[in-house]
């Protein structure tokens, strides 16, 4: 394994680099890449509008094919990891007991931050008193959102993001695919 040291500086390299502290040393698997313009807890600008990308309408369509089952009640990681599998795209986690909120704090890529997540963005909410694994589902880019179980709402459904947004804790967005 390559140590990597910075000493007396911060390194910075953008793209597909990281962010070194003066002083620390990192292992080359320990590092995150940066994407321009993101602050060091991870919230990026929000990407320009652009139409969904053809696995992420498919994520889309597998999930709204789902509408009414409760095979995914209390499993909203699992039914959005398995919603892109159908559209031939491995976001699983690795490892075991993941949550939403474990997922998101571990994602190495660009997470976005504010409110408008487009379609196929996959979309997730803080633990909170009632849910401690927070929460996630798919975009549905008009400012709606397709998941299992949430609230007191059972079975696959829509739902409005501004809603749940008042009620539990926002954190951001990603775009995987």
């Amino acid at each position: 394994m390559y140590a990597i040291h910075a000493v007396r500086r911060v390194a910075v390299l953008c793209g597909a680099g990281a962010i070194l502290l003066a002083g620390t040393t990192a292992y080359a698997n320990d590092l995150q890449p940066t994407i321009a313009g993101c602050d060091l807890q991870g919230g990026c600008p929000a990407p320009a509008a652009a139409t969904a990308s053809p696995a992420a309408s498919a994520a889309i369509s597998w999930a709204q094919a789902q509408t009414g089952s409760t095979a995914w009640d209390g499993l909203c990681l699992r039914f959005v990891t398995e919603a892109y599998d159908a559209a031939g795209i491995n976001i699983r986690p690795l490892g075991d007991n993941y949550s939403a909120v474990r997922y998101w704090n571990s994602y190495a890529g660009a997470r976005y931050t504010d409110a408008a997540p487009p379609a196929g963005a996959v979309v997730f909410w803080d633990a909170d008193s009632w849910n401690a694994d927070g929460h996630v589902a798919i975009s549905l880019g008009d400012g709606t959102a397709i998941s299992s179980e949430e609230r007191s709402t059972t079975g696959v459904h829509t739902f409005a993001i501004a809603d749940r947004n008042a009620t539990k804790p926002y954190l951001g967005y990603v775009i995987v695919g």
